[in-house]
């Protein structure tokens, strides 16, 4: 438990004004006697005393002298005269060492004659003030945080980051500033004091309260009395009203107490109420996979109120707003005792997410922590190269070989003779594992395509020059080379390390450390020149702060090392992950965030230069990594943003920020998240939370990686999330994202990996080598400027549509039917109708859809037998003229816009091959349209016309 100065200052003001009207009024009866012996009615209204408390001071208003009673004057001639008494009390610092005092009193003389009426409405005005700093204590562990570092609110405690952490906001007097209460009005007042180091600590917090008091008294009229305040231009307003048949006190909107008494009657009445500003809160949370929102609702059970839990639904995110109050209030009206109230239900924040709705969405019941993100600073800056030259030719350090003259020109030369290869050795090796491509800058001097083989380790590239003397560049794929000996390769992690703690690759994870280029398969006699050899990034570079849940890995196998993953980095679909914590045995360590950053530049191609952090002496660098982008998301400008994907191609700021199971402030406080955040009415509180894992990987063919392919996360057959790979063959598994301790696996065209268990929070990688595409593809463009595509692949249809845009991208979706090969077309009426023929076991079929391929209609089969390669074409007037080779033939039909046959078509053609079939509408003058059909006879491919759709030429 330990105690920081935030830097934020300000000035508490406390302000108000009172009101105590006095009537004295002359009426002579001239009856005598009358009790109490006097001649004349007259009503007096007099403030006994009032008295107002806030910052640890107080101003009082009181009289020391009142109203006699009036001469007996039978002749009703003479003038009342007489004279009151208003004095003033101000104290600083009540209660404490340096309590001071200052006081006044004002005389005052009147006189009222016969039917005359003297009011007197005496009205003040009251400042209290005090210069104050903000300070937060933090409580590390929190009292319900057990041993393993989680709060206990439910479920089974288990290690998931941090310990439990509670943050206090409150408010010392600023040493050097000031201190003061004025008072104006028929005594005007004013004390004021410099704070020095010893009141900070003997005064202690700011109580943010406004106490009144007061006390009336009344004869033969209505007295009154009202106070009203503010607290830092914040209303304090107990709700509390009470009342007789004579005198009533109002607390809901200020401090009014009111009594009447009738001719010759008189009576006490007594106020008194406390009040604090209400706190106002304003939450925002939201429930993540990766780096989409989660719609499913889940329940968040919040203690926000003293005493009392209460539920909020999440979907995706969600806002709530309220206030924590504490006042109390009670009063003597006329001598009778009316009841006290009192209510303070201000109490430390907490929430967490119920294990209920986790059960109902089939999410881990122990996963419930939900942490306020607090403040936000810089950690560290990052930017990645896009190049990172290893030789630029213009030495021969580090190379060597055997049956080769190594010589320098203007670029490395090789002259080969029999057998010979070279080496490029580096020292200390290149650590490479922030880049996926190797680029080569090479030519052959005599050759033409003379070959080289480029080897690293076990994995090799073939490669070749060009024109004899033409410089060009060999980019070797170090995620895809030419030795591959795996299909799908499912290694997750750059752990476990190898014997000798290198990280150990397999067959795509790609090369880590690059101890030595050879070159070798060269042609003999030949000289070959190389002039640079570089590191270089062809995409975007980003980072992922996906902090995993109670998650370790064992380090090497049979070591007690274990390791728990906190950020990857990415670079063109090549992955290298670091951890954030560490358990040896019984013991667990976090590394800092100043470990991650210099980790980090240990991967090579990355710069880090340290950001700026805040001056409190509590956020700093050497907090745990797990603060890094918040663990995963962040808030920032009113909302809250991951930390999945983060292009750092460029320079980019990385934040870390505090997280916090518990968190108190006081009214006003306002952004207590930044030094310079603004006091105010509100305080936002931001949490989030990431559920629900994904895949990511690379698909790559024979010879390059394969982009457009819908890769799926399943849970059996259920979808967990799919994506469409880019160029380099890279996807990342969507919404709603893969269960833990459920079987999942990644599935792309007919091939899918093994079974795994998803873990929470983390993005499993699998990579998955030559993809095929058996079966055909079809394309059509809507007027609308929509367009459909759909191919075939091992795994079935894929369809694919997207706007007209110049960068639009495809989305897909694969089908629930499968097909040998199939043509896809628009219709041309209003309705984005689109209309699929297939060929499915020995039938054409045709399906519609209405909702761009989400829903289709039940199949209507065409023909039936050996019936291949469909194809379709829509005439403007509606008509479908479908045709398929059937028994060496085409064959068809012709229907109307409802489907409806209107004639069949026989042998449109004959003796045709079984190689495929396409048609076309074109153009003709006057309105006309000829329907052209291509089919492939013999060795050529051949073009007929019709009119009419059945007799061809």
């Amino acid at each position: 438990m330990a105690e920081y100065l935030s830097g934020r200052t300000r000035r508490i003001i406390v302000t108000g004004r009172w009101q105590s009207p006095i009537r004295v009024e002359w009426r002579c009866t001239r009856e005598w006697p009358v009790a109490p012996n006097r001649y004349a009615t007259y009503s007096e209204a007099w403030p006994e005393s009032i008295e107002v408390r806030a910052l640890g001071m107080k101003v009082e208003y009181w009289p020391s002298s009142g109203f006699g009673s009036f001469p007996a004057d039978s002749a009703c001639s003479v003038t009342l005269t007489g004279q009151y008494t208003v004095n003033q009390r101000i104290t600083s610092g009540e209660g404490l060492s340096f309590e001071t005092t200052d006081s006044d009193s004002h005389t005052t003389n009147y006189t009222v004659g016969d039917e005359e009426i003297f009011d007197l409405d005496p009205q003040a005005n009251y400042t209290f003030w005090a210069d104050v700093e903000e300070w937060f204590e933090v409580i590390d562990p929190i009292e319900d945080s057990d041993t393993d570092g989680f709060p206990n609110y439910g479920g089974d405690a288990v290690k998931d980051g941090i310990t439990g952490r509670s943050v206090r906001f409150f408010e010392r007097l600023q040493e050097g500033g000031e201190m003061g209460v004025s008072v104006t009005g028929l005594v005007p007042l004013t004390l004021a004091r410099t704070i020095l180091s010893g009141d900070i600590a003997e005064f202690g917090e700011i109580n943010h309260s406004l106490d009144r008091r007061g006390s009336i008294h009344a004869e033969n009229a209505t007295a009154l009395l009202s106070i009203t305040g503010k607290v830092a231009g914040l209303d304090v307003e107990p709700n509390y009203l009470r009342s007789t048949s004579s005198s009533s006190f109002d607390a809901t909107t200020g401090f009014e107490l009111e009594l009447t008494k009738g001719l010759n009657e008189s009576g006490e009445s007594y106020g008194f109420c406390w009040g604090v500003p209400d706190t106002k809160f304003k939450w925002m949370g939201v429930t993540f996979s990766g780096s989409e929102e989660l719609e499913e609702p889940f329940q968040i059970e919040f203690e926000r109120q003293f005493g009392s839990t209460d539920l909020i639904d999440i979907s995706g995110s969600a806002t709530e707003e309220w206030s924590q109050q504490a006042f109390e209030a009670f009063c003597v009206l006329d001598g009778s005792s009316q009841d006290s109230v009192s209510f303070d239900n201000r109490t430390p924040i907490r929430h967490w997410l119920t294990g209920e709705s986790l059960a109902e969405s089939r999410d881990q019941v122990d996963d419930w922590r939900m942490q306020f993100r607090g403040r936000k600073w810089s950690a560290f800056t990052i930017e990645h190269a896009e190049e990172t030259v290893l030789d630029d030719g213009s030495s021969l350090a580090g190379w060597s070989g055997e049956n080769v003259e190594l010589s320098l020109d203007e670029s490395v030369r090789i002259e080969v003779e029999e057998g010979g290869f070279a080496l490029r050795t580096f020292t200390p090796p290149v650590v490479s594992e922030t880049y996926r491509y190797l680029e080569i800058g090479a030519r052959s001097l005599t050759t033409e395509q003379a070959p080289a083989t480029i080897k690293i380790g076990s994995k090799s590239w073939l490669r070749k020059t060009g024109e004899a003397q033409e410089w060009v560049t060999w980019t070797i794929d170090l995620c895809q080379p030419g030795t591959t000996w795996v299909e799908i390769d499912e290694k997750e992690s750059r752990y476990p390390l190898d014997e000798f703690g290198e990280v150990a690759d397999s067959g795509h994870w790609g090369v880590s450390r690059i101890e030595q280029i050879e070159f070798s398969n060269l042609l003999n006699a030949e000289a070959y020149e190389i002039r640079k050899v570089a590191l270089v990034r062809k995409g975007e570079a980003k980072l992922s702060f996906l902090s995993t849940f109670r998650q370790f890995q064992l380090r090497q196998q049979e070591e007690t090392d274990e390791l728990k993953i906190g950020v990857w980095s990415e670079v063109d679909g090549r992955i290298a992950d670091l951890p954030s914590m560490r358990k040896s045995g019984a013991t667990i360590s976090w590394d800092s965030i100043s470990d991650l950053a210099e980790s980090l530049s240990g991967l090579g191609g990355w710069t880090i230069i340290p950001g700026v952090v805040p001056s409190d002496g509590y956020h700093t660098n050497e907090l745990e990594a797990e603060l890094a982008w918040g663990a995963g998301v962040v808030s920032d400008d009113g909302s809250l943003l991951n930390g999945v994907d983060l292009p750092c191609s460029e320079e980019t700021n990385i934040f870390a920020q505090a997280l916090w199971d518990s968190v108190a402030v006081f009214p006003g406080a306002g952004d207590v998240w930044f030094s310079s955040g603004e006091f105010g009415a509100e305080t936002e509180l931001f949490s989030a939370k990431i559920l629900r894992p994904q895949a990511w990987g690379l698909i790559l063919g024979e010879s390059a990686p394969r982009s457009g392919v819908l890769v799926q996360l399943l849970l059996d057959d259920e979808l967990r999330g799919e994506d469409t790979t880019n160029s380099r063959g890279w996807f990342t598994t969507g919404l709603p994202g893969g269960l833990e301790g459920f079987d999942h696996h990644v599935r792309r065209a007919g091939t899918s990996t093994d079974d795994f268990s998803p873990i929470t929070r983390w993005r499993h990688r699998r990579v998955l080598h030559e993809l095929s595409v058996a079966g055909s593809v079809s394309y059509d463009w809507h007027l609308a400027g929509l367009a459909a595509r759909a191919n075939i692949t091992d795994g079935g249809i894929v369809l694919a549509i997207k706007s007209n845009g110049f960068s639009a991208e495809y989305s897909h979706r694969l089908l629930e039917f499968e097909a040998s090969s199939l043509a896809i077309r628009w219709d041309l009426g209003r309705e984005l109708k689109l209309i699929m023929v297939t060929e499915e076991e020995g039938q054409i079929k045709e399906r519609t859809s209405l909702d761009l391929g989400e829903n289709w209609s039940m199949a209507e089969t065409l023909a039936v037998g050996n019936v291949r390669y469909p194809a379709l074409t829509i005439h403007p007037d509606g008509r479908r003229f479908v045709y398929w080779i059937e028994d060496g033939a085409v064959n068809g039909v012709i229907r109307d816009r409802s489907g409806a046959v209107l004639q069949s078509v026989t042998e449109a053609r004959a003796d045709v091959e079984e190689s495929g079939l396409a048609v076309g509408t074109l153009d003709q003058p006057g309105g006309y349209m000829t329907i052209e059909l291509i089919t492939v006879e013999g060795d050529s491919v051949v073009s007929s016309l019709s009119s009419n759709g059945v007799e061809f030429s």
